[in-house]
């Protein structure tokens, strides 16, 4: 999120460098990239930049496809799947039938959606299982919790879809607060409104101690799904 960023250049005069990967790509597809003429700016001017996933690495293919099969327009609107391929990677998983679905032509298919902006740059936007289609429009729930993150009294965020009757998922976010503040989902809301169209904005806030994770540290969305119709009954 940019707020993390801008703490450790602020206070740290650390800037952070993003990239992205997996075990598949052993791990490195993309990094970001500061053009030569932006150097001279002021480093916090980066940021909108860093906070991106950024530009092939040398030897990688790598396309955006939508959901027909073709190249997403570089407009930063468009969301695909990222398809990529190099040299080094994984061709296959082994003796696992997920290699039938899981590459196409030596491309693995990553399952993460982004955009590309008229620079080639990578903007992911979300996992394709998490992002959430309301009413035939998608929402993503990264870009909801980096924007509740950025809030000075919250600790952490989770967004997940909640069915709904009507548009058939809508946002629904977790959040656990900083020790002593004073949050609800109105306040939440708020510190949204201006970040996002109304469309976007959560209809349920849920204010928990914690937010399950995986084994490896990462928010278990998995376990946010099975759980959030149970708790719709507390919201904030």
């Amino acid at each position: 999120p940019a707020a993390v960023m801008e703490y450790f250049l602020d206070e740290h005069d650390i800037p952070i460098v993003t990239a992205w990967g997996s075990t598949e790509m052993t791990p490195l597809a993309t990094c970001t990239h500061i053009r030569r003429g932006e150097l001279a700016r002021p480093r916090r001017e980066h940021i909108p930049t860093r906070i991106r996933q950024g530009i092939p690495c040398p030897g990688t293919e790598l396309r955006v496809l939508d959901d027909q099969g073709r190249d997403v327009p570089w407009n930063d609107e468009a969301i695909g799947e990222i398809h990529v391929r190099t040299p080094w990677s994984a061709t296959e998983y082994y003796r696992d039938a997920r290699t039938t679905d899981g590459f196409v032509d030596g491309f693995w298919k990553s399952g993460d959606m982004s955009a590309v902006d008229a620079n080639g740059v990578l903007r992911l936007v979300d996992r394709a299982k998490d992002l959430i289609k309301s009413g035939g429009e998608w929402i993503s729930s990264v870009d909801l919790e980096n924007a509740l993150m950025a809030h000075p009294q919250v600790r952490e965020a989770a967004v997940v879809a909640a069915p709904d009757t009507k548009w058939l998922e809508r946002p629904c976010a977790y959040v656990v607060a900083e020790p002593g503040a004073e949050l609800d989902g109105n306040a939440l809301r708020a510190w949204l409104e201006p970040r996002f169209a109304r469309w976007w904005l959560p209809d349920h806030y849920l204010l928990v101690d914690s937010i399950p994770k995986t084994g490896v540290g990462k928010i278990n969305k998995r376990a946010l799904r099975e759980q959030v119709e149970r708790d719709l009954g507390t919201r904030a």
